[in-house]
């Protein structure tokens, strides 16, 4: 009986090793409040896990995204709707995004370790500031001025 208890037992953490090894990925939905265009989120990401937050936005509105941590190791991707193609990527472009969104639909903001902090499995606590403009910048939205004169 202990040894199938022991056997048991290893098999779990085999497991659950394999599973923190292969890297998790946490899905969440940002939320802006009632009236407000900014959300803060702050937790914490470990090892090779991946979080991602998924918001909807319309093509033409512009997004900002910032990233504050004391881990120099930890980035975020920003990636369009229906694609795993990033638009921003962090590790090479630095822990602000500013840009107008090329199309409507829900975007990714995908906060990671970069690999050497992530196979030490360190830990980084961040805080994550995310704002999107509630107007619409988009020229085919906007309607042509008649610049005619009627006689």
């Amino acid at each position: 009986m202990k040894s199938m208890l022991n056997g048991v037992l290893s098999l779990f953490i085999i497991f659950s090793m394999a599973s923190v090894a292969a890297g998790e990925t946490h899905i969440k939905q940002l939320k802006f409040k009632e009236g407000k265009n900014t959300s803060i989120v702050k937790n914490h990401i470990k090892g090779r896990q991946t979080i991602d937050y998924h918001l909807r936005a319309k093509a033409g509105q512009s997004m900002t995204v910032s990233l504050k941590s004391k881990n120099h190791y930890i980035y975020f991707n920003v990636l369009a709707p229906e694609t795993d193609n990033a638009m921003f990527v962090g590790s090479t472009s630095g822990d602000h995004f500013a840009g107008s969104l090329p199309r409507e639909g829900e975007y990714t903001i995908r906060v990671y370790l970069m690999s050497k902090a992530a196979r030490h499995f360190e830990r980084a606590k961040y805080s994550l500031n995310v704002s999107l403009s509630t107007d619409i910048s988009s020229p085919e939205l906007t309607k042509p001025t008649d610049t005619s004169t009627a006689k």
